[in-house]
């Protein structure tokens, strides 16, 4: 139905299918993004939807294989949908994998925010691994991203639940 032209009635397919208690596939997911891409406003909803029901399952593996999907049909996967990947990477603790959408997104100018180098602090600082979230810290800095301070925040709270007092006093002295 997507790839038809009935986008709408296939999102409310969609919906009356998760409400029935079944769980869509990969098959299903991906029939809907390419009916989305034939919709001009359906596209950013259909997106958001999947992004979100992958994010909110830590599903790397579908998530990555619906953006090579995206590149199979000409859509380059963009800042949302590679941050959201950047994301669930970086939950999941595969963070080489999370440093390469990092330099990614820097590449096509879509880390001019502090978020996606939060993503990664955050969950480096959480899996203790304080010197690559300062690292990423650094990077932060280096590229001159403006931070509204969540990045500060966040290397203050790896500094302290690390008990290392020069982490966060070097963090105050440059906010």
């Amino acid at each position: 139905m997507a790839q038809n032209g009935r986008f709408a009635s296939s999102m409310k397919l969609f919906s009356k299918m998760k409400d029935d208690g079944l769980s869509p596939d990969v098959v299903t997911y991906s029939a809907l993004l390419s009916g989305c891409c034939k919709e001009e406003d359906g596209y950013s909803k259909a997106v958001h939807s999947l992004l979100n029901a992958y994010s909110a399952n830590g599903d790397y593996r579908k998530l990555k294989n619906w953006s090579a999907d995206m590149k199979s049909t000409g859509i380059e996967p963009n800042k949302v949908v590679l941050t959201t990947l950047l994301k669930v990477y970086a939950r999941g603790g595969l963070f080489e994998k999370s440093h390469n959408l990092l330099t990614e997104l820097q590449a096509l100018g879509y880390a001019k925010d502090e978020m996606p180098y939060c993503l990664l602090m955050d969950n480096l600082a959480k899996a203790g691994k304080i010197e690559e979230a300062r690292e990423v810290f650094e990077k932060l800095k280096e590229n001159k991203v403006k931070s509204d301070g969540y990045a500060y925040s966040i290397m203050i709270s790896a500094f302290c639940r690390a008990s290392y007092a020069p982490g966060i006093n070097a963090v105050c002295e440059i906010m």
